[in-house]
């Protein structure tokens, strides 16, 4: 770099240039006044060549103690650029200003209020921040010291990012037709169209369109904001998409999330969630895999000690259109849930059910979602819509198993609790579940449909189980982090460790997690088998005597959903909307010809296979043993 000859502050100034100081201006050796009009240089500024010809250079703006890349095109910057470090063939153009105060972290470290909105599970926002880690920081709290660990190790990474004297606006970064930009930093290119305002915000390969306003805020790779949305104290994670003006506040969103319309207020979205309604609140809610009807409301509030309430839905739970939940609350895996659910009640052992409202109680139908076509679609489609596969490297530990351990582990404990209380009352016509009513019937039922989701449990994992050669019963829990599955013992290795200090950064913490949360883990089919075949010496003795049963009621079960679906593409009872279908055999032809591609869809014809492959699977299975 060197200082401008006389000649060039000459031909700039004819070019409409000032400078506070011109000796304050360092170019590059090869530097060339061409490419410069009407700037204004305020403080200490380094310049590049900047070649008009190849649709570079710097027009109409104020440059306040700035850095320039080559190849950046700048351009109608009314109140300048202050304080940053523009990276190589950056376009920045017709924004109102772009200011920077120096070491100011721009979001990173901006603590957030998810849940318990008074602050009881505070988390700092980092770029690194994953759902199974968010978890942690929100629940691993039972001891001071995890806390305390915790908090020094984020602040640690947070003061080794923020940046110093200059923010930095990453390569090949555009920001057009924009407004206020204040305390923003780019570390990874990133798209910035039409946006009136953002303030304390760090993006990483991402694009913001089209009115949406952030503060406090961290955007990642992949992850897409448009539409007006408005987002205060939250972090957007991979590949996710918000628009409609959706609105949020101390939300943590991560992977592959879809949020349109609606609102979410101090929730944890875990990856796949989705909300696409404008009547729709999540509020104080930690949830993944979820899918949110229309109208679905929730509340964190009884009006006594303020907002401190909040709740848990297990990953895959749907709810159906106008549900509304009062916290606190806990709901099993794959449930869904209708109407006003208020009994503030435990139902994490009891995954695959159905809870609704029935007048002013409170219903429960356990396993019934196992019969339902719905839910296989569902597990289908996350494999498949997991758009983190352009990625270089993926930050989220996503399983995409159904029957995780952390499923099967409170599957096994609602089948063990179900089986209990028939067994005690068995000329009961009525049970009393966690204070839901469950008839004879969907008892008898769901004890039906856990057994058999077990059973299904023990043929896929056959094949780990048999490599592995354990005969041992593991009676330990599992946990699903959002995502990622972890039994209780690794778990409690990375919590002790944690509170010894063993940890020197946030990102050993993330390595420790990819070790440890296994989703081919087997230690439950020791325990699973014991279960479902108290008989036998061994556990291949135990499994033999279960084949018979894995060929009637797996099939039975997964036929049942497919039934499900053949009944939905050829509903007995329609409406016809063919113009000129005046018969009811008419009416009924253009049913079956709509209801023909439906059943050829790609998920229809992989689970039809699959159920094939079961059966052939568990004759294998009795072969071998």
């Amino acid at each position: 770099m060197r200082k401008l000859t006389r000649q060039e502050i000459k031909e700039l100034q004819e070019k409409g240039c000032t400078a506070t100081d011109w000796s304050l201006l360092h170019v590059a050796e090869d530097f060339d006044t061409g490419a410069l009009e009407s700037v204004t240089f305020i403080g200490e500024n380094y310049l590049p060549r900047l070649e008009r010809k190849n649709n570079e250079g710097i027009y109409r703006a104020i440059l306040s103690y700035c850095i320039i890349e080559r190849g950046v095109y700048i351009s109608d910057i009314a109140d300048g650029i202050h304080h940053y470090h523009i990276g190589e063939k950056c376009i920045i153009q017709n924004v109102q200003k772009i200011f920077y105060e120096p070491h100011t972290r721009c979001g990173e470290g901006a603590e957030v209020f998810p849940l318990d909105e008074t602050g009881s599970r505070s988390v700092f926002l980092m770029d690194t921040l994953t759902a199974p880690l968010a978890y942690l920081l929100l629940f691993a709290r039972q001891k001071e010291e995890f806390s305390q660990e915790f908090v020094k190790l984020s602040e640690k990474y947070i003061n080794t990012q923020k940046p110093t004297s200059h923010s930095f606006i990453a390569n090949q970064s555009v920001i057009k037709s924009c407004g206020e930009l204040y305390n923003l930093h780019i570390k990874n290119r990133a798209e910035i169209t039409h946006i009136p305002r953002l303030y304390n915000v760090t993006l990483s390969g991402c694009r913001l369109s089209t009115g949406a306003i952030l503060e406090d805020a961290i955007c990642v790779e992949g992850s897409v904001v448009e539409e007006y949305s408005i987002l205060t104290r939250c972090f957007v994670g991979e590949c996710s998409h918000i628009k409609g003006a959706f609105s949020a506040h101390d939300t943590l969103i991560f992977s592959n999330c879809q949020l349109a319309n609606g609102e979410a207020v101090a929730s944890v979205l875990g990856p796949h969630s989705v909300s696409a309604h404008r009547s729709t609140l999540l509020v104080g809610s930690l949830v993944s895999f979820f899918n949110a009807g229309s109208g679905t409301n929730q509340s964190n509030h009884h009006y006594q000690l303020g907002p401190i309430h909040y709740g848990l839905m297990e990953r895959g739970c749907k709810t159906a259109s106008n549900a509304y939940l009062l916290w606190p609350a806990h709901i099993g895996a794959y449930s869904l849930l209708s109407g006003r659910i208020v009994n503030r009640n435990n139902y994490l052992d009891f995954p695959f059910s159905h809870l609704y409202q029935d007048g002013k109680a409170v219903f429960l139908e356990p396993g019934v979602q196992l019969a339902n076509i719905g839910l296989y679609r569902d597990v289908y489609k996350w494999r498949h819509r997991d758009q983190r596969k352009t990625l270089e490297k993926p930050q989220d530990l996503i399983d995409y198993q159904m029957l995780t351990p952390a499923v099967v582990y409170h599957l096994l404990k609602g089948y063990k609790l179900l089986v209990s209380t028939k067994e005690m009352h068995p000329e009961a016509e009525k049970y009393i579940v966690h204070s839901a009513y469950v008839s004879k019937g969907v008892m008898e039922r769901g004890i039906r449909y856990y057994r058999t989701a077990l059973l299904l449990y023990l043929v896929e994992h056959f094949s780990a189980w048999s490599e592995a050669k354990c005969e041992n019963v593991y009676e330990s829990s599992f946990f699903d982090l959002m995502g990622a599955t972890i039994s209780e013992k690794s778990l409690q290795g990375l919590l002790q460790r944690l509170a010894s200090g063993q940890f020197s950064s946030i990102e050993e913490v993330h390595t420790f997690l990819q070790k440890h949360c296994d989703p081919n883990v087997t230690h439950l089919y020791g325990e699973v088998l014991e279960t479902l075949s108290p008989e036998g010496a061994s556990h291949s003795e135990k499994l033999y005597s279960l084949t018979e049963e894995m060929a009637q009621e797996i099939p039975k079960m997964l036929g049942e959903a497919l039934r499900m679906a053949e009944k939905e593409a050829y509903p007995k009872k329609s409406v016809g909307f063919g113009l000129l279908a005046s018969t009811e055999e008419e009416t009924q032809n253009e049913i079956r010809l709509l209801g023909e591609p439906i059943l050829q869809q790609p998920f229809v014809l992989e689970f039809t296979e699959r159920i094939e492959q079961l059966r052939l699977k568990i004759e294998e299975i009795k072969v071998s043993l």
